[in-house]
């Protein structure tokens, strides 16, 4: 009985074993805030049919695809690291993981989808979102690869954080921050690998603050002199870079966005991200930290060198923005990021003051007022009226209380005369 009994336990376990060795998610928590940064570790550990891209990952409320704007940067073909901010979703389970991704078995492609469950509570006090997760650099000998930390308070509460490492090939500056709800710092990070005899770095910047901790891996691969010296008419290739910069539709660069719009209109601009480096961009990820505008897509596979790539901004879809909105646009692709702020000056229009035409065109009407010269008219008309009516009844009166007078008046001249 026992014998059957393990038997059947192995059945039932046998696809997640399988599942644990062709592919491995490890978050770096179970329990998450809306706002804060989700981190994840994904371990390859049997071919894949094709590396695995943005579109691979996705966050499930039950049947609901939950939209994401996720990071995915490949240390090598058996490690990538992913991460994004959590929606601003309800509390409760959810699902986090790869879907429908090909791996190769015995000359075979067959598919898998490996989750993993994510407890998302009520907490809106302390928040932290920070990107990047993992930063990865290849420099030559006398290289050094700086590069910088956002830090973001999306939650209600003041946070002070504090940053250190223990890694001897990096400097933090400043290393403790205070940010006030809303508000964001960036943090410089030095390498200092000169002099120093290896062609590897893997070191790691821990994020404190009220109580928790986060962290930053940094991964730098250094090709030594004496590894140079010793090839025979080497050729150092052009570094390449990519380099993004968002534009109008006439290829005119933007760096800040402001308009004017009715608080019952809804708006759709439409820009282009420009590649100006001599490298591919590719795992762009558009993020808009504001209820009221959305980029589309949110998402961009690759971007070639010299190439543009059509975006838009939807504004106030839901028609109910009622005050100025101050937002920023990120582009984010590597470890880099454009920050375009936005501004949105916002005319409040009464909806009693809205009529619908035949096209369905909401047109605004002015509220109506009277003219004053139509005020003073009235006035002066209603005045007039009730003194005429006071005259009126003073003849009335008047007349009422002479007419007995005159009336005896005459009965005396009768009876002189008859004298």
């Amino acid at each position: 009985m026992q014998k059957i009994l393990f038997i059947l336990i192995v059945i039932l376990l046998m696809p997640h074993i399988v599942q644990a060795e062709i592919l491995d998610i490890k978050l770096s928590k179970e329990q998450y805030s809306p706002g804060e940064t989700v981190t994840a570790e994904i371990n390859v550990n049997s071919p894949l049919s094709r590396d695995l891209q943005i579109s691979d990952f996705k966050l499930f409320s039950q049947s609901q695809n939950i939209q994401i704007s996720l990071m995915r940067i490949k240390i090598n073909s058996t490690l990538y690291y992913v991460s994004f901010d959590m929606p601003n979703t309800l509390p409760g389970e959810y699902e986090f993981g790869a879907y429908d991704v090909f791996y190769n078995a015995d000359g075979v492609s067959k598919k898998i989808t490996i989750k993993k469950q994510i407890q998302i509570n009520d907490n809106k006090e302390t928040i932290l979102s920070f990107k990047p997760v993992t930063y990865t650099g290849i420099l030559k000998d006398i290289e050094e690869s700086p590069f910088t930390i956002t830090l973001k308070n999306n939650g209600q509460n003041e946070i002070n954080v504090l940053l250190s490492t223990l890694s001897n090939f990096l400097k933090i500056s400043p290393s403790v921050v205070s940010l006030n709800p809303g508000s964001s710092k960036i943090i410089s990070i030095q390498t200092t690998t000169f002099n120093k005899n290896e062609n590897y770095f893997n070191g790691n910047i821990k994020i404190d603050y009220a109580g928790k901790t986060e962290n930053v891996k940094v991964i730098l691969y250094k090709q030594l002199k004496e590894q140079i010296d010793n090839v025979e008419n080497i050729t150092v290739p052009e570094k390449k870079i990519a380099n993004l910069t968002l534009t109008n539709t006439l290829g005119v660069p933007i760096n800040y966005i402001e308009l004017e719009l009715d608080s019952n209109k809804q708006k759709i601009i439409d820009f282009n991200i420009l590649n100006i480096g001599n490298s591919d961009a590719s795992n762009i990820s558009l993020v808009v930290d504001s209820d009221y505008i959305s980029a589309i897509p949110s998402n961009i596979e690759n971007i070639i060198a010299g190439s543009n790539y059509p975006i838009s901004l939807e504004i106030n879809s839901q028609k109910n923005i009622r005050n100025n909105v101050t937002s920023s646009l990120e582009i984010n692709y590597g470890e880099n990021m454009v920050l375009i702020p936005i501004k949105i000056i916002t005319n409040f229009i009464v909806k009693e003051n809205i009529t619908t035409v035949k096209n369905d065109t909401n047109v605004i009407q002015p509220p109506i007022t009277e003219s004053p010269n139509k005020d003073s008219s009235v006035a002066f008309i209603l005045a007039f009226s009730i003194i005429i009516l006071i005259v009126i009844i003073l003849l009335i009166y008047a007349y009422k209380k002479i007419k007995p007078e005159q009336e005896e008046f005459n009965q005396f001249i009768d009876s002189m005369r008859k004298r």
